[in-house]
């Protein structure tokens, strides 16, 4: 029997869960509430949070669809400078990245869907269960969805 498993929520954590089980052989069902990631203002992504995605190998397609922060200054409502950051372009680990909110769950839930994750939209849960042998989520349509 084919392992298969069913993910609430399509945002990062759960893209990147759909992706790494999908590496492992296990077929996946994304179910997300929204129509798709969108919206926002923008996210700072450090050398830390690149390294985590290097080690799932998604950190090129983020870089790919975000730009280096090189300076950032943040201004306290007397005018005075509050806090500055300079990164440095030539950093072994590279320098901070910007996109939009919804930008790295989209970026991370095309990885997963290359690796063979179904993602449904618009398929809000309503209830989850589980037996000795499966799990499901049944969906506000009246479908459900079947993990073992």
């Amino acid at each position: 029997m084919t392992e298969r498993a069913v993910i609430v929520g399509g945002g990062i954590a759960g893209s990147v869960a759909a992706l790494e089980l999908r590496r492992a052989g296990v077929a996946v069902t994304v179910v997300e509430a929204r129509s798709a990631a969108s919206g926002g203002a923008v996210v700072r992504i450090n050398p830390n949070g690149l390294d985590a995605l290097r080690a799932i190998g998604a950190h090129q397609a983020v870089i790919a669809a975000s730009f280096p922060l090189l300076r950032f200054e943040w201004y306290v409502p007397t005018g005075r400078i509050g806090y500055r950051m300079t990164a440095d372009p030539s950093a072994l680990r590279g320098t901070p990245r910007v996109m939009a909110w919804a930008d790295p769950a989209r970026v991370l839930q095309g990885e997963a869907a290359r690796a063979g994750a179904v993602f449904r939209y618009d398929a809000r849960v309503i209830e989850t269960n589980e037996s000795a042998d499966r799990a499901w989520a049944l969906l506000a349509d009246g479908d459900t969805v079947e993990g073992v």
